[in-house]
């Protein structure tokens, strides 16, 4: 299980590391266009976009960061006073369910990125395929986060088992 644990935290270390570093790079953006805008009168016109684009990826990064860290939002006054065999029965489940969610997410997603190629955005003239394919890559990191995750809850339930 070391491996997959080692996984995990690799994956969240990355994924970190980029919502950090766009975190930075939205706020020097935006700090820009309010020079430009305010002290230089002559505004950035592509920085909303790029911004926008940016809150995009951050988002579905961030969905899979949660994920690997087990920071997702919860409702612990239900679940915590559950016996401990039906919190680990819907905790699997529950994964289960949401891979089988994300998975047709994916696929639908990656499709609609690809229809996008042909588009560009307005005032950065790149494909808004950059923006849409924010989706299915989180969409399929937080996937592979999901499976480490269940494979760890598992496994941790299962060692803790044997040893009471």
């Amino acid at each position: 299980m070391k491996v997959v644990k080692d996984l995990n935290n690799c994956l969240c270390k990355i994924e970190n590391f980029f919502n950090s570093a766009a975190l930075v790079v939205v706020l020097i953006v935006i700090t820009a266009q309010i020079v430009f805008r305010y002290v230089l009168t002559s505004p950035l016109i592509w920085s909303e976009e790029f911004s926008r684009y940016l809150y995009v990826w951050i988002a579905w990064i961030g969905c899979a960061f949660c994920t690997g860290t087990r920071s997702n939002i919860t409702v612990p006054i239900f679940f915590d006073n559950l016996p401990k065999t039906v919190k680990s029965i819907l905790t699997v489940v529950g994964n289960l369910v949401i891979l089988v969610m994300f998975g047709y997410l994916l696929y639908f997603s990656a499709q609609y990125a690809v229809s996008q190629l042909a588009f560009a955005a307005s005032t950065m003239q790149i494909s808004r395929f950059w923006m849409f394919v924010a989706l299915p890559v989180g969409i399929a990191l937080t996937m592979i986060q999901l499976v480490l995750d269940t494979i760890l809850f598992v496994w941790e339930n299962r060692k803790g088992a044997v040893e009471e």
